[in-house]
């Protein structure tokens, strides 16, 4: 029991047709996304999201999605770390991929970095994430294109005369 009433669990059919059913003729609690998924409505998070004088996530949480968010979500969990201008925590979430053999997870992250402006580390993270890559048997030849690609990019001509575009081609070359 929770505050002396019993609890009636019902069937997740149930209680999704209740989540999903419009209040008030507005909005329901639940918004189908797509085919496979929903969006809960809460219009606490989308004003504070919307107000410039709500307080930034803090530190602490930032680092807990990084160290637990699932391989699907640790990208999600890294754009918006970059959009709220904490690049710092993204390379954590590199290391944990790298750690765990998920390289093109650890350079995605890295890209990340490099779209936030620091393709220097952007690029030595790729360059050690290849060196890895190539050396493990397990990854497959695919796996290792994307990699590249996100090397070439990084080392390109991202921003008009900004960047290596003739290491690039070189990299590039090898993609192809």
């Amino acid at each position: 029991t929770w505050g002396g009433a019993a609890l009636r669990p019902e069937s997740w059919d149930n209680a999704l047709a209740w989540a999903t059913q419009p209040l008030h003729a507005t909005s329901s609690l639940l918004e189908p996304v797509d085919d496979d998924g929903y969006l809960a409505f809460d219009y606490l998070v989308d004003e504070a999201a919307r107000n410039p004088a709500t307080p930034p996530i803090p530190d602490a949480v930032w680092r807990e999605l990084v160290q637990h968010a699932d391989w699907a979500e640790v990208m999600e969990v890294a754009w918006q770390v970059s959009v709220a201008g904490r690049l710092e925590h993204v390379e954590p979430a590199f290391a944990r991929a790298f750690a765990a053999k998920e390289y093109v997870i650890a350079a995605e992250l890295a890209n990340v970095l490099g779209e936030g402006g620091r393709e220097s580390r952007a690029i030595e993270l790729l360059e050690t994430t290849i060196a890895a890559a190539e050396a493990d048997p397990a990854v497959p030849a695919p796996d290792l294109l994307v990699i590249l690609h996100l090397l070439a990019w990084q080392v390109g001509e991202k921003i008009g005369g900004y960047g290596d575009p003739q290491r690039a081609l070189v990299i590039a070359r090898r993609v192809v």
